[in-house]
């Protein structure tokens, strides 16, 4: 995950105004997530030769791209079939979820908005507000 120091600096500084120094990095971590997230998307459906590049090639048409992340299997080394993409802005987004099903490498790969799951309460962050009255 790609943190800016100027992006941490900020929630830092926030997060000690209002909490008079009382720092808690849980939650400027969880912040930095969240707006990384704001601005990121997940593919899946990726087939197992596809490359940075290849994915660079077609979302690059959306928005200026700062991250391509293909995540690889620690045992056998080979990547998982999905990838995270974090976009310079958020409007990129939804220029990239108009590419669900498009046909690359041999699979059609679908376009989701990119969910970090938040340890701290135990659900998905955009999808709070479904698990609350569930009892």
């Amino acid at each position: 995950m790609n943190i800016t120091s100027s992006l941490c600096d900020k929630l830092e500084k926030e997060w000690r105004t209002i909490h008079k120094n009382n720092i808690n990095k849980e939650y400027i971590k969880h912040e930095i997530e969240k707006e990384l997230d704001s601005r990121s998307i997940h593919v899946s459906n990726v087939e197992y030769s596809t490359t940075k590049d290849d994915l660079e090639d077609l979302f690059e048409k959306c928005g200026i791209i700062l991250n391509v992340n293909i995540p690889i299997n620690y045992f056998t080394q080979t990547p998982m079939g999905y990838a995270n993409i974090e976009f310079k802005n958020s409007n990129a987004i939804e220029k990239a979820l108009k590419l669900s099903g498009t046909y690359l490498n041999g699979r059609y790969i679908e376009v989701s908005k990119k969910i970090t799951f938040d340890k701290r309460r135990n659900d998905r962050t955009s999808f709070s507000w479904l698990f609350k009255n569930l009892d």
